[in-house]
C-alpha cells in the first residue's frame, strides 16, 4: 500500500446531477492515476455504487445506514453546501492493521467524521491533512457554516502537508499562515485560479534522487508560491525562485524567515559550515 486516504465518499447533488464527491475520493483517484497502490477508508451505506471506485483502489468501509449526501448550490458567487444525510464516524479501530505501514496518508474529513487521533497511528508515514470537514458545522436546515478547528494544535505537529480552501479562510489568511508556520508545506486552493503554496525553504531546481520540485509545482498549476527563505545550497541558491517566476508563478520570499531558519538549522549548518547543528541538554545536580 503506497497511500491511504481517509474520509467520507459522498453523494453530491449538483445542478447537473448527482455525482460522487469528497476529498478522500478525489485524493484516491489522483493517487491511482499516478500509479500508486491506494487504500480508501470511508463509511457509507450499501446503496453507494461500487463501480465509481476505479480498479486498483482497495476500499475499507465502515458500515452505516446512510451515506453522506450534500446539496451543492451557489449564493452570492460562493458555493453553498447543505448536509442531507451523514454516514458514521471513522475511528482508529477502523483502520486495517496492514495499512498503518503506508508511506503516505491523507486525512480528508468532510463533515467532522475523521477521528483526529488517526494522525498518530501510522508507523512512519508522511501525513497530509485537508481539514475542511473539521472547520465546518451543520446549521439551520442543514446549511454548512464555519467553525473553529479545535484540534489544530494536536494535529499539526504530526503533519507534513496542510491543504486549505480559500472558502475556509475568507477575507484573511492570518490564521492559515499561523498554521503553515507549524508544517513543512502548506497550500490554499483557489478553484479555477489555482492555488497558493507556502514553503519554509526554496523549492529545489536540480535533479537529485527525485526530479526538481519546481517542475512539479509548475505542472500542478500553482499560481503563487510564498517561500520563507532562499536555500543556501549552491545547487539551488535562488535558482528555484527564478525558475518559478520565469514560468509565470508569482513568488514572494521572506515571509516567516526567522521561524524557517530555526526549522532548517541543521541543513543551513551543514551547507554553510560543513558540520551538523547540535543542541546539548545537560541534567546536573545542584552541587555540580
Amino acid at each position: 500500500m503506497d497511500l491511504v486516504a481517509i474520509g467520507h465518499v459522498t453523494f453530491d447533488e449538483t445542478p447537473s446531477g448527482v455525482r460522487p464527491g469528497g476529498s478522500a475520493y478525489y485524493v484516491a483517484l489522483a493517487a491511482r492515476r499516478l500509479g500508486l497502490e491506494v487504500g480508501l477508508l470511508t463509511s457509507g451505506a450499501p446503496d453507494f455504487p461500487s463501480d465509481v471506485i476505479p480498479a486498483g483502489i482497495t476500499v475499507a468501509t465502515v458500515s452505516s445506514p446512510r451515506t453522506t449526501r450534500y446539496r451543492v448550490g451557489e449564493a452570492g458567487g460562493s458555493r453553498t453546501l447543505t448536509l442531507l444525510s451523514r454516514a458514521e464516524d471513522i475511528e482508529i479501530q477502523h483502520l486495517p492493521e496492514g495499512w498503518k505501514s503506508a508511506p503516505l496518508a491523507v486525512l480528508c474529513p468532510v463533515v467532522g467524521e475523521v477521528d483526529p487521533a488517526l494522525v498518530s497511528v501510522f508507523d512512519d508515514a508522511s501525513l497530509a491533512v485537508l481539514p475542511q470537514g473539521w472547520m465546518r458545522t451543520r446549521g439551520k436546515d442543514g446549511v454548512m457554516g464555519p467553525q473553529p478547528w479545535e484540534d489544530a494544535d494536536d494535529v499539526l505537529p504530526l503533519t507534513q502537508l496542510l491543504v486549505l480552501s480559500e472558502e475556509d479562510v475568507p477575507g484573511s489568511e492570518e490564521t492559515a499562515v499561523k498554521w503553515f508556520d507549524q508544517v513543512p508545506l502548506g497550500a490554499i486552493t483557489r478553484a479555477r485560479r489555482g492555488a497558493t503554496l507556502y514553503v519554509t525553504l526554496e523549492p529545489c531546481s536540480h535533479q537529485g534522487q527525485t526530479p526538481p520540485c519546481v517542475d512539479a509545482i509548475v505542472e500542478a498549476g500553482i499560481a503563487r508560491v510564498v517561500s520563507a527563505m532562499v536555500d543556501p545550497n549552491p545547487e539551488v541558491s535562488g535558482a528555484g525562485h527564478w525558475r518559478l517566476a520565469e514560468q509565470g508563478v508569482v513568488v514572494e520570499v521572506g515571509f516567516g524567515a526567522e521561524a524557517a531558519a530555526r526549522a532548517h538549522a541543521g541543513h543551513i549548518s551543514r551547507i554553510r559550515h560543513g558540520r551538523p547543528h547540535v543542541m546539548l541538554k545537560l541534567a546536573v545536580s545542584a552541587d555540580g
